[in-house]
This record gives structure tokens, sequence and C-alpha cells, in this order.
């Protein structure tokens, strides 16, 4: 050991840090949604967020394949403003799920059209 190492202490902190990150960026890389304890807890009926958050809790919900709630919060953003085109996207996305290609196919004009 040099005379400025912290022994084993530190040698178990690194490997935690590491290990800690690489889970991190596995998770970026693969878009996996991460487990959320809330669903334990009472959900409210109304939550305050900005529209990029509400954006991305709703491309989260997407992706880790809750539909409902995408869909929910894109019908939300549109109603607040109908020229959201990420909004229109990811209605379109949900849509598509569903195999409703129709709806899918007019939203995603929509979306181009808006951006």
């Amino acid at each position: 050991m040099s005379k400025y190492s912290c022994g084993p202490f530190r040698a178990g902190l690194n490997n935690s840090l590491k290990a800690a990150f690489a889970a991190f960026f596995l998770f970026i890389g693969t878009g996996t949604p991460v487990p959320l304890a809330a669903q334990e807890v009472a959900q409210p009926s109304r939550v305050q967020m900005s529209p990029a958050q509400a954006r991305g809790l709703a491309r989260q919900a997407l992706a880790g394949g809750n539909a409902e709630m995408a869909d929910a919060i894109s019908k939300a953003l549109i109603e607040r403003n109908p020229s959201d085109a990420e909004a229109h996207l990811i209605q379109a996305l949900v849509a598509r799920g569903r195999g409703d290609l129709r709806a899918s196919r007019d939203a995603s004009a929509r979306a181009y059209q808006l951006a």
C-alpha cells in the first residue's frame, strides 16, 4: 500500500461506485425503465409539472410499456397546447401500439406539420 492509500475501505468504495455507474450507464444505454416503488403508494389524481417534465414522463411511460399513462399525458399536453408536436408524436406511437393505424397516421402527420 502507498502512503496515500485509504486501504480496503477505499477499494470497496471504488468498486461500489464503479458498479453503480456501470448499472446507471447500462440503464441509459438500454432504455429500460427503472422500477418505481411509487406503485405501492396511492397515486394522486392530479400532479403539477412543466410541459418538458410531462413530455419526459410520457416518453418514459411509453418506453416502459405503460401506453395508458403515455396516452393520458400526451392528451393533457395537447389540451394545454394543440401545437405540441412531440405530444402528437407520442399519440401516434400509442395509437400504433394499439393497432389503430389511421389514428397513428393522422397524429404523426400533425406532428410533422408542427415540427
